[in-house]
């Protein structure tokens, strides 16, 4: 490899994501000569080539701090949310999982008087406020950076109820390795759940679709229901066909032309 090439290389150990005339500027060389070393470096599976530019690849178990992700699609992820919502009847005992997408979830629960089980911080102070929920907090420890509680004492606490239904949100989804996340205590918690569960709703933005991130969660034909922002590839739907999962597409609010019980729902 050229030093060119390496000194290149390198400055996607400062930063995640840079274009292709940034790169030409900072290395003095012509945006075609930049491109003919992106896609060398891409082939060589040393970085990720996007429209207009490249990315850093990250290890299976990077995982961006929830102040990141939260800044990340907050729109979609909103609406996926209240895709996920529209489905919770009242009455019913939900899980709600750690992570963004799940953090909407109780701002769309106002109408329902129903019990909420969470190991989120997020969703408990979005739950306290509001009179129709009754809320159930595991015991356990707390993982400041996200936000969440996990430990053996969480798992067994949750190991003694049964659910209607549980949102969970994921790292990733790939139709061989199924659904995964990036961390050991998140999945030991998240499979606990979906064992005491009579229905598994996978909440995943278009990111998380056909990645692999560290600690397997399931099979996808454990899952009963997907909900996402974009169309998934006709692969993907075949996977999703064959076991058995629903998928749902959350369309914007503006492109909405459906009825009242549906306006923001697409089957995919």
């Amino acid at each position: 490899m050229s030093s060119r090439m390496d000194k290149l290389l390198s400055l996607f150990e400062e930063k995640d994501y840079y274009s292709v005339s940034e790169l030409a500027r900072k290395l003095s060389v012509s945006e075609m000569t930049i491109r003919r070393y992106l896609n060398d470096l891409a082939d060589r599976k040393l970085i990720n080539r996007t429209h207009g530019g490249a990315a850093r690849i990250k290890t299976l178990n990077y995982e961006p701090v929830f102040k990141e992700r939260e800044e990340f699609a907050p729109r979609e992820k909103r609406e996926i949310a209240r895709a996920a919502a529209s489905l919770v009847q009242d009455g019913q005992i939900i899980a709600i999982d750690t992570g963004t997408t799940c953090s909407f979830i109780p701002q769309f629960l106002s109408d329902k008087k129903i019990t909420v089980v969470t190991n989120s911080l997020r969703v408990m102070s979005e739950c306290v406020a509001k009179e129709n929920i009754k809320l159930l907090i595991p015991p356990g420890i707390m993982r400041s950076h996200e936000g969440s509680i996990y430990g053996t004492e969480t798992v067994d606490y949750l190991s003694r109820f049964h659910f209607d239904v549980f949102f969970m949100g994921v790292g990733g989804i790939d139709e061989n390795a199924g659904l995964t996340d990036y961390s050991l205590e998140d999945v030991s918690v998240k499979q606990t759940l979906i064992r005491n569960s009579l229905t598994l709703v996978t909440l995943a933005d278009s990111s998380k679709i056909n990645r692999i991130t560290f600690a397997k969660i399931s099979n996808l034909d454990e899952m009963d229901i997907l909900i996402t922002n974009r169309k998934l590839s006709a692969a993907m739907n075949d996977c999703l066909d064959k076991a058995d999962v629903r998928g749902i597409l959350a369309a914007m609010e503006e492109e909405n032309e459906f009825g009242v019980v549906e306006e923001n729902i697409r089957h995919l």
